[in-house]
């Protein structure tokens, strides 16, 4: 499945199955081009996962804390449901990727995180990351610039990585 077919079906799944309530498609095509350049990186050297650059950070806060509340948790599961539907596997579990082992100090078995490169998975996870955020997903250009250094927090921050990020989207449309 193209980058493109995962966003929109992850974001049809969230708005019809968790009751998100803002149409989040043209935000994470920028988040996306931002991070990845629509999906364009080196999947054996990124150090995050999917086109969304999801680091394990993210990744544990969004899917593994145990502090998330039940209305989370209810997400996580509705999403192994779906992604089950699709074709993953009945034992499909988004909260069993990456999962960090303390012995060796890193993420432990290679193929999972391999799995977090899939688009549909990493969109479907980001979506879920975007849901924690409670504001409507922006729709100008300048507010999805804005909010995407603001909740993603990328290393560098500055006019010309901002401009970058901008180009980015722009050359998706």
């Amino acid at each position: 499945m193209d980058l493109t077919e995962a966003i929109k079906k992850a974001d049809n799944f969230a708005r019809n199955e968790l009751g998100a309530t803002s149409n989040s498609i043209e935000f994470m095509t920028y988040i996306a081009s931002a991070e990845s350049d629509y999906g364009n990186y080196d999947m054996d050297g990124a150090l995050s996962y999917g086109p969304f650059q999801m680091d394990p950070i993210r990744y544990y806060d969004t899917i593994q804390d145990p502090n998330l509340g039940d209305t989370h948790r209810e997400r996580i599961d509705k999403a192994n449901k779906f992604l089950q539907k699709q074709g993953y596997g009945d034992d499909f579990d988004i909260t069993k990727l990456a999962v960090y082992d303390s012995k060796t100090q890193s993420y432990s078995d290679k193929s999972s995180q391999d799995i977090m490169h899939d688009p549909l998975i990493n969109s479907v996870i980001t979506r879920i990351a975007l849901m924690k955020d409670e504001k409507p997903s922006p729709t100008e250009i300048n507010d999805m610039q804005n909010r995407y250094f603001e909740l993603w927090k990328p290393k560098v921050d500055s006019q010309k990585k901002r401009s970058q990020a901008n180009t980015n989207y722009l050359e998706t449309k």
